[in-house]
């Protein structure tokens, strides 16, 4: 039954243009909406790191006043035994601590000591800002007494306006309260504390830097820029006049989500012109792309699911090439080269199955005779070649010159190198790069295949060359395959008397070496290694 052409239009506007045309405009209009939520999501993950970043400067400071604590509490003379014996050592490991003192709570009396011991302490810088502060003091001993206590910070007012006291109140059982306090080097904070955290958590995404917010002075940066727009800046909890600032790497924020609506907004239009282009098309083309869909449905009904996706690409793409339908040359080319693969997709995995099933009843016939392993190398390589190299992949040959000869069936030794080839191949995403050798050592002759692909967990090598088996991980899960490749090798192998070894590394790629016995003179007339002939 054919439909009216009008009718098939309507149909296809309706349905196709018009919801994504609605959408698009719907698009257009959010697009403020869009970028806010983008600044917003980016903005909370700028806070989240200058959070991270305060609280462990706050966790090094706590652990700093708390060995301090620690000396004073087990001293017995505020005045003597504290200098000389308590506080002796514990500058080290502290390069940002330049001296303490500890005074009663009445900051009248001080001990004090400098890192170098030599260096005098600015103790009259502490006692004036502690007079100009008092009324803090006494919050921060109040506070103290409810079990919070935050440093109060007072510039030492060196001349390179980078030292700053940090004082806390200390209240322990059965002594008098005292003031504790650390002088401490913004630059080596900045360097030794700070730095490190930030260099923990820097990302190629973002860039930080550390600087003194009274005289701009930069104390620390992941690496030096000449853009100074910062997107956040946290001022540290413990040393107000020092900021951390982070931002994005050479952009901000706003162009991140001004980029980000932009392209999602090209890629609408973009799909909608195509789509109008395709509508075109398919009113002259539907009931014959309604027949050839309903010859597709009805062919793949009658196949197994493992060999559904394969002949179904494979009878599509002839049919439209056969028709004459694809003008575009890169087009014909893509379509053969699918073609080919699913094609030999297809016979692999139909070899793997039957193969495995008269290895599996001991049906396998061999076809021994000698055998040049390095002749296996170059024969499978020339058939195998094109096929990796469409992929990108990069094979490097490494053979034996003086490799003595085997005993062996070519076209089953060549089926097990083609199955390693093949796993190689799948299972390398990344670095696209296959190694074949050959040589002998005591009395064998070997094949090996390596590749830098995602490896095997040293649990699991036991277990690879088991039926149906597949390595407990995403990849190879999503990756096509029937389970058998592995398992075939072992047999094939094993049935030439062989072995196989396997060693591999997860994250950097696998080697399977095939051992096969080497020929001897008695062997020269084809005698089957398994003692048949």
């Amino acid at each position: 039954m054919r439909l009216p052409l009008p009718k098939i239009t309507l149909v296809l506007a309706s349905g196709l243009a018009l919801p994504l045309l609605v959408y698009t405009a719907f698009q257009f209009a959010q697009r403020d909406r869009t970028e806010s939520l983008l600044r917003s999501i980016y903005d909370r993950e700028l806070q989240s790191v200058l959070f991270s970043v305060n609280q462990h400067c706050w966790d090094v400071y706590n652990s700093w006043l708390s060995e301090l604590v620690a000396r004073v509490s087990a001293a017995e003379d505020l005045r003597g035994q504290l200098t000389a014996a308590s506080l002796v050592g514990y500058f080290r490991g502290k390069d940002a601590v330049t001296a303490v003192a500890i005074a009663d709570s009445s900051a009248a009396e001080f001990v004090s000591l400098s890192r170098d011991h030599r260096t005098p302490v600015p103790i009259q810088a502490l006692r004036e800002g502690l007079r100009g502060q008092w009324e803090e003091v006494e919050k921060s001993f109040r506070q103290s007494e409810k079990g919070y206590s935050r440093p109060l910070a007072l510039p030492a007012a060196d001349s390179s306006n980078q030292l700053t006291w940090l004082v806390a109140p200390v209240r322990l059982t059965g002594a008098p309260p005292y003031l504790v306090a650390l002088l401490l080097d913004q630059w080596h904070f900045a360097n030794d504390v700070v730095g490190r955290k930030l260099n923990s958590i820097a990302t190629n995404e973002f860039l930080f830097s550390v600087r003194n917010r009274r005289t701009g002075r930069i104390l620390f940066e992941t690496e030096e820029v000449e853009e100074t727009r910062f997107e956040r800046a946290e001022p540290l909890w413990i040393l107000p006049d020092v900021e951390v600032r982070v931002k994005l790497r050479g952009t901000t924020l706003e162009d991140v989500a001004r980029a980000s609506t932009r392209r999602n907004l090209l890629y609408l239009a973009a799909v909608d012109f195509l789509l109008l282009l395709a509508s075109a098309f398919l009113v002259r083309n539907v009931l014959q792309e309604t027949r050839l869909a309903q010859m597709k449905t009805d062919f793949v009904a009658n196949v197994s699911h493992e060999l559904r996706t394969p002949l179904s690409l494979i009878r599509m793409y002839a049919e439209m090439l056969e028709m004459g339908r694809v003008r575009s040359e890169e087009k014909k080319k893509h379509y053969f080269r699918t073609i080919m693969n699913e094609s030999a997709r297809l016979t692999q995995l139909i070899n793997n199955i039957l193969d495995f099933a008269r290895l599996e009843a001991g049906r396998k016939q061999y076809r021994f005779q000698p055998l040049s392993l390095n002749e296996v190398v170059l024969e499978t390589m020339e058939m195998f070649r094109y096929h990796l190299e469409q992929q990108g992949f990069r094979v490097e040959i490494d053979l034996d010159e003086c490799l003595p000869p085997i005993v062996g069936d070519r076209a089953a030794v060549m089926q097990a190198l083609v199955n390693l080839l093949d796993n190689a191949r799948k299972f390398s995403p990344r670095e696209r790069w296959i190694g074949l050798r050959t040589g002998s050592r005591d009395g064998e002759a070997f094949i090996s295949v390596s590749d830098r692909g995602i490896g095997i967990p040293p649990s699991e090598q036991d277990r690879i060359f088991e039926k149906f088996y597949r390595v407990g991980s995403s990849l190879p899960h999503d990756t096509k395959g029937s389970g058998l490749g592995l398992t075939i090798v072992k047999h094939i192998v094993e049935d030439h008397r062989g072995r196989v070894e396997v060693q591999s590394t997860p994250g950097k790629g696998s080697t399977f070496v095939l051992f096969f016995p080497i020929a001897t003179a008695g062997d020269a007339d084809g005698q089957d290694p398994r003692g048949r002939r």
